[in-house]
């Protein structure tokens, strides 16, 4: 019977395999301190072979269709919001005290009244930021390693904390300030897709939403305005 099975399939077995699967988080894990643009094509290029192995088996990840897309998409603005103001608005002056200053967002200073920028970067965020880190930070590192530690409940709520200092971590490129922030955005995301039973649309939607509206204010070059007026109100 094993020598029936098909390269696909075999590969699929091992990949499915604790071991396997506990290298690859450990090589994750290194990257993301050595070379972290590294370790997230690293991490989407196992979750995307383990499930082409496993024939497209999106639930492997949490990739489940929704009840309701309407509530679902509903679900992921109003959560956006609330990230909205409580990591960019009222964490603000923590970080600025604890920090001497906010997230470095120059990285995109080019899509400043640029349109055709501004729309280039939503696209590329929806594809690597929405979908990609997804799966790869949710999809990967919290359901998977939640699996590899016992699939209980404090398994997950550590597989949660990993993930989130990991997800901080590859965006170093924001400075300290943009470090922590990213972090508890990326525990806060964790605990959503744990939440929600493992549902990784859910996420998936709410981190685009929150990114486009981030982008859109910074394409107006009214991001600091807003943050600052809407603090002051606070």
């Amino acid at each position: 019977m094993e020598d029936q099975l098909t390269i696909r399939t075999k590969i699929g077995n091992w990949l499915g395999s604790n071991l396997a699967q506990w290298l690859v988080i450990l090589g994750f894990v290194i990257l993301t301190f050595w070379k972290d643009d590294l370790s997230y094509f690293f991490g989407l290029a196992f979750v995307l072979l383990f499930l082409w192995a496993k024939r497209w088996d999106w639930k492997l990840i949490g990739l489940y269709k929704p009840e309701s897309w309407k509530k679902v998409w509903l679900q992921a603005v109003v959560i956006s919001m609330l990230l909205l103001i409580l990591v960019d608005i009222m964490f603000a002056p923590v970080l600025e005290f604890l920090f001497g200053g906010q997230p470095d967002v120059s990285a995109f200073d080019s899509i400043r009244g640029n349109f055709i920028n501004y729309i280039i970067l939503i696209l590329f965020m929806w594809v690597v930021a929405a979908f990609g880190e997804e799966f790869v930070y949710r999809g990967l590192l919290v359901k998977r390693l939640g699996i590899l530690l016992g699939n209980t409940n404090a398994a997950f709520w550590i597989a949660v904390l990993c993930s989130s200092v990991l997800f901080g971590i590859a965006h170093q490129y924001q400075g300290i300030s943009g470090m922590v922030s990213t972090g508890l955005v990326g525990f806060i995301f964790g605990v959503i897709f744990m939440k929600s039973k493992n549902r990784l649309w859910l996420t998936i939607l709410t981190h685009g939403v929150y990114d486009v509206i981030g982008i859109t204010l910074i394409y107006l070059d009214i991001d600091k305005e807003v943050f600052n007026l809407l603090n002051n109100l606070i």
